[in-house]
């Protein structure tokens, strides 16, 4: 995981859209992908579902973002103190917002606030909270609020004030485009169906006043501002809130844009000053904040005109590109720095991180170079930190911790999220044989990496398997031959060889093989013909030119043998069923030749589909345990 991972998804998220969020970032839409997808199998979790109209957070992905966005800032953030050399402490304050959604002009600006005051006091770490979810830190002192009040009141000139911005299809809606006078809105009353979603009690208010005084009914829904495109099912809703906080999906193409202009029913921002917080500070950010949000909300308006791909979005350009020379240290970097600090020895880090030596310390020597500081001095007994590295180590330890912790929650809530594996196998013959042993060994492999079996597993015979499996029933099934059907997608996995298996204290066969012609002649005990064992010994024999029938059919193995072991009954069943007891001799076991009789167990899956992240998994785990049975079986016969 590496913070221009991070971002990538980060961006993607606020715009639901990949190909905006490579224009914002000054990269293409495929790096962006191939970067969140390296990511997710890296966590082992799907973070995005893609729609035909973009991007959408999954919950894993939910609970990434809102924890991405405090470890790119504080990353960011040691990274400028650590440059700095500067020996003043840390100083860390809050700024809190009711709401600002998902890549809402309210996000970005104060995004770019935390951003830019870092820049001018490189000690300082402003913190964002509520709106990405987090409680207030202990280490945090709460020093200002963003809050909205009404535009009617007396407001200073670092106050911005917001319009009531309206989002409605493309094409579908009523409104137009652009800025509308309050009275516009009671003409399409009959016509459109008025909406806001779920907002804080205070901006919530406002909006009511706004609807009293355009003379319209506007219904509140219980719906998050970031779910808020499931209400455009229907074309003719508009959705209203302030015009700050439309989050970042709603600027694509395929939605409109109106705002109504705030003289009546307005609001504005405000940055309020809360306890003792430092009145130099919080009029740095008091300032950052009102040339922000006005750039942005004077943008929005201009956009609400405009073709949305001739104008560049404003705030921070984020990436590797973005040009300031400030780019945030590697996480892999700090990872490396953090097990040499602990360890005191370059040989003992190479060791646990499992790299060369000289690999190590050009690590170590790139992030010194980015830093501008010595992290250590080479001692007798291996390296101590120096000064620098010492206020580095105090500063990354706990975000390297918070990481550690944020792959285990995200990889958990993936596993829940993501639908069951469902797997179809042959009934297994006996728990001593080598496919219940596979399978099983599988299913206790998938437990110990999932911690969670999320797992069907169903029985069937080849055609019951075959058929579920086209009809996408099954995800895979493991069947007993290789013929091709429509379809599907075979690939053999293993060959053993058909025995005839008797009672070895009766001599119904001499010892050694023993031909096809010979068998029948034998008081067989087979499987029904709707087992696929049957099939494959009924065509061997007809091809032949044989004929075989069995004076009993049963399909339980554990009954046959049974029989088998109390009189002179025998049976044909594969050599790797039965390999345990053949090796106790607990039961003769000849060879058949003229003609031979293999069995192929195959895996199968339905043409045309993509296994997901999860499945594949599970697959490579049973084709581990495939090998292994086929390296046991080798010798048996």
């Amino acid at each position: 995981m590496e913070i221009r991972q991070l971002t990538y998804f980060l961006k993607a998220c606020d715009y639901g859209n990949i190909a905006s969020a490579g224009e914002q970032l000054g990269t293409v839409q495929s790096n962006i992908s191939m970067q969140i997808s390296k990511l997710e199998h890296e966590l082992g979790a799907g973070l995005c579902k893609r729609t035909h109209s973009g991007v959408v957070p999954t919950p894993a992905g939910e609970h990434l973002y809102r924890l991405a966005r405090d470890i790119i800032a504080e990353v960011e953030f040691i990274s400028r103190y650590i440059r700095s050399s500067l020996d003043e402490d840390p100083v860390r304050i809050a700024l809190a917002a009711p709401v600002a959604p998902r890549g809402s002009l309210l996000a970005g600006a104060l995004q770019t606030v935390a951003y830019a005051l870092g820049k001018r006091h490189p000690h300082v770490k402003l913190r964002l909270i509520d709106f990405l979810g987090g409680p207030v830190s202990t280490n945090d002192e709460v020093g200002a609020v963003a809050e909205a009040r009404d535009s009617r009141d007396m407001f200073d000139p670092l106050e911005v004030r917001d319009d009531w911005g309206l989002i409605s299809r493309r094409g579908e809606s009523a409104l137009t485009a652009g800025k509308l006078a309050v009275t516009d809105l009671e003409r399409f009353a009959g016509q459109l169906r008025f909406v806001m979603p779920k907002f804080p009690p205070s901006i919530a208010a406002l909006g009511g006043d706004f609807a009293k005084s355009a003379g319209i009914s506007v219904a509140s829904e219980d719906i998050a501002i970031d779910q808020l495109e499931t209400l455009f099912s229907n074309p003719a809703t508009a959705v209203i809130m302030p015009l700050s906080c439309i989050p970042g999906f709603a600027f694509q193409q395929r939605f409109q844009l109106s705002y109504v202009g705030s003289q009546t029913g307005g609001m504005v921002w405000r940055i309020k000053r809360v306890g003792n917080a430092d009145r130099l500070l919080i009029g740095a950010i008091t300032e950052l904040f009102s040339d922000e949000l006005r750039a942005a909300l004077d943008w929005a308006r201009t956009r609400s005109h405009t073709a949305p791909e001739r104008l560049t979005r404003p705030g921070r350009r984020t990436g590797p590109a973005n040009g300031d020379g400030d780019d945030p240290l590697s996480l892999r970097e700090l990872r490396t720095f953090d097990i040499a600090y602990d360890r005191g020895n370059i040989s003992r880090a190479a060791a646990d991180l499992g790299v060369s030596q000289p690999a190590l310390s050009n690590t170590l020597k790139k992030l010194e170079r980015a830093i501008g500081h010595a992290l250590f001095v080479r001692t007798a007994h291996g390296v101590a930190p120096t000064k620098r590295a010492i206020a580095l180590r105090r500063l990354c330890e706990p975000v390297l911790s918070d990481l550690a912790e944020a792959r285990l929650q995200i990889r958990e809530i993936g596993l829940r999220e993501l639908p069951p594996i469902r797997f179809g196998v042959l009934p297994v013959l006996d728990d001593e044989s080598l496919l219940a042993q596979t399978v099983s060994g599988t299913i206790s492999d998938w437990m110990q990496l999932s911690n969670g079996c999320n797992l069907r597993l169903t029985e069937g015979f080849n055609e019951s398997l075959r058929r579920w499996t086209v009809q996408a029933l099954l995800d895979f099934a493991v069947v007993d031959t290789e013929a091709r059907q429509s379809g599907l997608i075979v690939t053999p996995l293993a060959r053993d060889s058909m025995v005839v298996i008797t009672n070895p204290r009766l001599g119904v066969l001499p010892p050694g093989p023993v031909k096809a012609a010979d068998i029948r002649h034998l008081r067989l005990i087979l499987p029904s013909v709707r087992h696929g064992l049957r099939g494959l010994i009924d065509r061997a024999f007809n091809e032949a030119g044989l004929s075989l029938v069995p004076l009993f059919e049963v399909d339980s193995m554990a009954m046959t043998l049974n029989l088998v072991d109390s009189d002179d009954w025998a049976t044909i069943l594969p050599i790797s069923a039965i390999h345990k007891r053949a090796k106790a001799n607990k039961i003769q076991v000849n060879n058949i030749i003229e003609p031979e009789i293999n069995r192929c167990l195959s895996l199968i899956r339905r043409a045309g589909s993509t296994p997901s992240e999860n499945v594949n998994r599970f697959l490579e785990l049973l084709m581990k345990r495939v090998n292994e049975a086929n390296v046991s079986m080798r010798g048996l016969i």
